[in-house]
């Protein structure tokens, strides 16, 4: 098992439970965006883990709508 995917897996998962739990503190809908946007990347991580390979042209799509989503995660920001 390659440990790179397991750590960020690990950390990814601390960040969304993170940001799920100040999304529901504050309401602020932007932690909880970079969350989840963390945790489409590692969907791929953990699917390596679990032996699926890698399906690259399915995994740029998905990692282009996280990166999409943490840029509107701080355009929010920006726009506060």
């Amino acid at each position: 098992m390659d440990l790179v995917p397991a750590v960020n897996i690990v950390f990814s998962l601390a960040i969304l439970v993170l940001g799920i739990w100040i999304y529901y503190k504050k309401k602020d809908k932007v932690p909880l965006y970079i969350g989840v946007a963390l945790g489409i990347f590692r969907i791929f991580d953990f699917s390596r883990i679990l032996g699926f390979g890698e399906f690259l042209s399915v995994e740029t799509t998905v990692r282009a709508l996280g990166y999409c989503l943490i840029i509107f995660a701080l355009y929010k920001l920006w726009k506060r």
